[in-house]
């Protein structure tokens, strides 16, 4: 929270990002689906080892001691600021421990209530209990601002003690960007009533969007109801009018409610414009870099990269198309499975398998794995008023995470829980470092989810063969087109969107028509004209995020970051291992290119990026040619 507000609610929160990668459309297809999946033994978490209960004794301690927290961190604030002396090295070592330890408290406070409400939107001590939150970290805000000034003005202290060999040598780079985040915010008092007002304007809106997406529904054809979430988990059956008819109420009931969702927008992003520029940041895209760590010469090699991929996509849409035996796909053809007879794995079996999985790469992930299921850290079941997706979600006080997915039996399925067990065994090995050094950026955040993902993937590729393996090739590219192709897509719509915010309100049909915009740029003649999706930007809860905003490159560079890492794995495996846990427990120290150089690699160089290229390439050419 200190370094990147709102951040670790939705830490890399996959129900974000869309397609087979992120899995928003993974969820349970028809009740014989469920059925199949064996619905009533997937498991559900267990957060008693966090708190008791929402109304439990702990709980209640936890908030009177995080209130308690925050007064003592003001007195000591309001004393070090009066004070006629220069500040003493023990005083600014004591300054520091204060932030880490209440932002650590606050931090599981809120994972706790966030893990209660995802899962139970509709209950009403679950948003209470969120207000109630969100109401006890208002002063924080101020006091971090506090904080921050009073680095700057002892600027020349912090770099002493930040020397090699000195007590705060660790926190060198935290504490410089905390100094240089001083000269981007207002003034204590006016953060605070930023805080204030963000819960009833922008947090508000975000929430907006979040319940009516996870309430919307439609009668189906045989007279039953089907939620928004089960419509767009229809893009994966196998059956092409079952796809074009749910793809065709679902834009239906974007269209009904387009008004709200584009009021929620429009707020989001005007806050978003007027925060950032009274904080003294050149453009949006500017504060969003500094949040991610990353350098515009690594951000241009990005979009570059992505750019150079666009015509390979294509090319891999067309081929789908030929074996749909489609002269274009349509939007809803995206995730249609090329085999209507995929396997269906128990919850059991996907245990098995990703343990196994993972112990082949490291033991040790192998047994964190099995302790993480084990200890039931998972919500696996799909249920009513359930949010979509999946995602894993940090509790720094007691060191352990939660997994939420949505487990269908897919094989996506499986691919997920890899990639958020990849998550939660990042926070672990981050475990014992203080909190200001935990807080890693977006960009990096995906590194350990994706590095498992591809574990899992990779070796399940090798031993398929025939159609099985074009089968799981194409999943993969699925997966690929969505973090690259889809991403930019809407990299570039949000752009657009803060050009044209910064003079006006834009209307619902404008919202659409950017989107198709973009789409028409990234996907080009390999989707039909017709069948786009104009409301993704309705769909896309990162969007509505004012105090995080292009929520949607960080994935790209996870992605193309992690195959590269892999592609380093499988070139020279010995050592490798304890090399990547200490670029994992690294993450929240430093910024992105400098972490990468230690191990070797060069983010800012071109031949880094070649090789996540001809890894992409080399599948794409495979499937083609099949």
């Amino acid at each position: 929270m200190l370094c990147h507000a709102t951040y670790n609610k939705t830490r890399l929160n996959r129900t974000l990002v869309d397609g087979a990668q992120e899995n928003l459309e993974q969820e349970p297809k028809t009740d014989h689906d469920l059925a199949q999946a064996g619905r009533a033994q997937l498991p559900r978490w267990d957060l008693r080892a966090i708190y008791s209960s929402l109304e439990g004794k702990d709980w209640i301690a936890a908030k009177k001691k995080c209130l308690d927290s925050i007064a003592r961190l003001e007195a000591c604030l309001h004393k070090l600021e009066r004070a006629e002396h220069a500040l003493e090295a023990e005083q600014l070592l004591f300054l520091i421990d204060c932030v880490s330890r209440l932002s650590s408290l606050y931090a599981n406070l809120s994972s706790y209530v966030y893990a209660h409400y995802s899962v139970a939107t509709d209950d009403p001590l679950s948003l209470s209990e969120t207000n109630a939150i969100e109401s006890l970290g208002l002063p924080l805000q101020a006091q971090y601002t506090r904080f921050r000034n009073l680095l700057n003005q002892h600027s020349s202290l912090v770099k002493t003690l930040c020397m090699p060999g000195q007590p705060l040598e660790p926190y060198r780079f935290v504490l410089e960007e905390q100094i240089f985040l001083a000269s981007r915010q207002l003034s204590p008092q006016e953060e605070a009533i930023v805080s204030d007002l963000q819960r009833s304007g922008s947090e508000a809106f975000c929430r907006l969007q979040e319940a009516l997406s996870a309430s919307l529904s439609c009668k189906w054809h045989d007279g039953r109801k089907k939620t928004m979430v089960e419509l767009r988990g229809l893009a994966h059956d196998p059956d092409p009018k079952l796809r074009e008819l749910a793809w065709q109420k679902e834009i239906d009931l974007w269209h009904q409610h387009r008004i709200a969702f584009a009021a929620s927008l429009n707020g989001c992003k005007g806050t978003a414009l007027s925060l950032d520029q009274r904080r003294g940041w050149k453009s949006n895209l500017e504060k969003s870099l500094n949040q991610s760590r990353l350098s515009e010469r690594a951000m241009d090699l990005l979009i570059a990269n992505a750019e150079k991929l666009l015509p390979s996509f294509r090319r891999y849409l067309k081929a789908k198309a030929r074996f749909l035996d489609k002269p274009q796909l349509a939007f809803y053809d995206l995730f249609a499975p090329l085999d209507s007879q995929h396997k269906t794995w128990s919850f059991a079996e996907a245990r098995i398998y990703i343990i196994e999985r993972f112990s082949e790469f490291s033991p040790e992930l192998g047994q964190f794995a099995m302790l993480a299921i084990d200890e039931k850290w998972i919500d696996a079941q799909a249920r009513s008023a359930k949010v979509g997706g999946a995602y894993c979600i940090d509790f720094p006080e007691t060191g352990q995470s939660r997994i939420m997915v949505n487990f269908t039996g897919s094989f996506d399925s499986v691919i997920t829980l890899a990639h958020e067990l990849g998550h939660a065994w990042h926070s672990h090995l981050l475990a014992k470092s203080p909190w200001l050094l935990r807080d890693y950026p977006m960009t990096l955040a995906e590194t350990a989810s994706l590095f498992c993902e591809t574990i899992v993937f990779d070796a399940e590729l090798a031993r398929a063969k025939g159609q099985q393996r074009l089968v799981l090739l194409e999943m993969r590219l699925s997966d690929l087109c969505q973090i690259i192709v889809d991403i930019l897509s809407r990299y570039y719509f949000e752009k657009k969107v803060f050009e044209i915010r910064a003079e006006r309100e834009l209307q619902p049909e404008e919202f659409c028509r950017l989107m198709l915009d973009a789409q028409e740029h990234c996907y080009g003649d390999a989707l039909t004209e017709r069948w786009r999706h104009a409301y993704m930007w309705a769909a896309k809860g990162h969007y509505y995020h004012a105090e995080l905003n292009f929520y949607n490159y960080p994935y790209a560079f996870g992605q193309l970051f992690a195959l590269g890492l892999h592609a380093a794995y499988k070139e020279q495996s010995n050592g490798f291992v304890e090399r990547y846990k200490a670029l994992l427990i690294q993450t929240g120290s430093l910024d992105c290119s400098t972490l990468c150089r230690q191990v070797g690699i060069d983010i800012e160089n071109q031949s880094f990026w070649q090789g996540s290229l001809d890894q992409i390439n080399d599948l794409i050419d495979e499937f083609d040619k099949i």
